[in-house]
C-alpha cells in the first residue's frame, strides 16, 4: 500500500506541472457562434529553468467526452519516451451532427431515414474551415507549436478526420480515425478518394473498426464501408503510412481508448528511445536526425531529456557516456546557463579541475 501511495504522490506531483487551460472562446465567422476549447500543456512546458522547446499538437474532437483518457495516454507514453510530449487541443460539441457531417443526408447506417437525428447534417465544410483558418492559427500564435499536427476523431468525428485527410489544404500530418462512419452518404469518402491525386502533406493514417454485435446492421454496414475505403487507400500512389486495425472485443464506444493508444504508437513508431540509443550519443543524434527527415522539420531533443539521460549515467559512474550527453547539451543549448553547471560537475568528478572551473565561470556569463 505504501508503494502505491508513493507512486500516486509522484504521479500527481508530475501532473501538477502540466496545465489545463480554457482560453477565451473563438467567435467563428464560419460557424456564426462562439466555440470554446480546452488546451493541455505538458509538464515541461512550464519549465522555466530549461530552454523552451516546440511541441507537436493533437486536435481532439468530441473534446469533453474523450479529454481525460487522451490526456493520460499522452502523459504515460511521453513519460516513457515512446512518443514526444504533446499540446492537446480538445474541441467540444455544440451541434455535433451539423459539424461532423460533410453533406446533408437523413439516411442512417442501416439504410433507414432518421430525420430527428440527422436534420441538421451537412455543416462539415464550415467546421473544417473553422479548424483550419481560425482554431489552429490561434493555437500556433499563442503556444510553442511544431508544424506536426495530429487529428483525432471518433464515429462522425472519424468521418470528419477523413474529410480533412482528403482535403488539399489541411494543416494536419497524421490522423487517428476511430470506428469512423464511412457509410455516410453512400460511401462519400470512398468516392472522394477516387478523385484525389495526392496526399502529400499526410504522413500517417490510422483507422480502427469495432464489433457492434448488439447492432448487427451497424457492424456489417460500417465495417464494409471502412474496408472499401481502406482497400482503395492502399491502392493510391502515395507515401502515406496506413493501418486498419479491427478490435473484435470492443464496441463502438469502448474502442476509442485502445484505438488512441495503438494509433498514436503507430504514428510515432520510429520515435521510441531504446536503451541502446540512450547509451550512445552518436546513435542518439542520428535518431533525432532521422525523425527530422521523416517529419520534414527539426525534431530537437529537449534540454531536459538530454540532462536526464546524462545524469542517469553520471550517477552510475559511466562518466564517459555522461560527459558525451552533457557536452551535447552545451552544443544544442549554448545560451542555457545550467548546461555548464552540469558539465562542470562531470569534469569535477572526472578529476579535471581546471575544466570544471572554466565551465562554472560560464554559468555567470550566460545566467540572466
Amino acid at each position: 500500500m505504501k508503494i502505491i501511495l508513493f507512486i500516486l504522490v509522484v504521479f500527481c506531483a508530475t501532473v501538477s506541472n502540466a496545465q489545463v487551460l480554457t482560453p477565451t472562446p473563438i467567435n467563428s465567422k464560419f460557424l456564426n457562434e462562439e466555440r470554446p476549447y480546452q488546451v493541455y500543456l505538458p509538464p515541461s512546458y512550464s519549465d522555466t529553468l530549461h530552454v523552451q522547446k516546440k511541441y507537436p499538437v493533437l486536435l481532439l474532437l468530441d473534446g469533453y467526452y474523450h479529454f481525460w483518457y487522451t490526456l493520460n495516454t499522452l502523459f504515460f507514453l511521453s513519460g516513457n519516451d515512446i512518443i514526444p510530449e504533446f499540446i492537446l487541443v480538445a474541441l467540444p460539441n455544440t451541434d455535433r451532427t451539423r459539424d461532423l457531417t460533410p453533406t446533408h443526408s437523413i439516411i442512417y447506417y442501416d439504410g433507414t431515414e432518421n430525420e430527428d437525428l440527422l436534420k441538421t447534417s451537412g455543416g462539415g465544410e464550415n467546421f473544417l474551415k473553422f479548424i483550419n483558418e481560425e482554431l489552429m492559427p490561434e493555437i500556433d500564435k499563442n503556444y510553442n507549436t511544431m508544424k506536426l499536427k495530429v487529428f483525432v476523431g471518433h464515429s462522425f468525428g472519424g468521418l470528419t478526420a477523413a474529410q480533412s485527410f482528403l482535403s488539399n489544404n489541411s494543416p494536419f500530418n497524421a490522423y487517428i480515425s476511430m470506428d469512423p462512419s464511412m457509410w455516410w452518404d453512400n460511401d462519400l469518402c470512398t468516392k472522394q478518394l477516387k478523385s484525389v491525386k495526392t496526399l502529400s502533406n499526410t504522413k500517417s493514417w490510422y483507422m480502427s473498426g469495432a464489433n457492434n454485435n448488439e447492432f448487427k446492421a451497424d457492424t456489417t454496414n460500417t465495417r464494409k464501408a471502412q474496408e472499401r475505403f481502406y482497400k482503395l487507400l492502399q491502392e493510391q500512389p502515395n507515401a502515406v503510412r496506413t493501418k486498419f486495425q479491427i478490435y473484435e472485443d470492443e464496441n463502438h464506444q469502448s474502442v476509442t481508448l485502445k484505438s488512441l493508444y495503438d494509433g498514436i504508437r503507430f504514428i510515432f513508431k520510429s520515435y521510441r528511445l531504446t536503451t541502446e540509443i540512450k547509451e550512445d550519443v552518436t546513435l542518439f543524434k542520428a535518431h533525432f536526425k532521422q525523425l527530422s527527415e521523416e517529419w520534414g522539420e527539426e525534431f530537437k531533443p529537449s534540454q531536459d531529456l538530454i540532462n536526464t539521460i546524462a545524469y542517469y549515467h553520471f550517477r552510475n559512474n559511466k562518466l564517459d557516456i555522461a560527459f558525451a550527453f552533457f557536452k551535447l547539451n552545451t552544443e544544442l543549448y549554448p545560451k542555457a546557463f545550467d548546461v555548464y553547471d552540469s558539465i562542470a560537475e562531470c569534469y569535477r568528478k572526472m578529476g579535471k579541475k581546471e575544466l570544471a572551473i572554466q565551465n562554472y565561470k560560464k554559468i555567470y556569463r550566460t545566467k540572466p
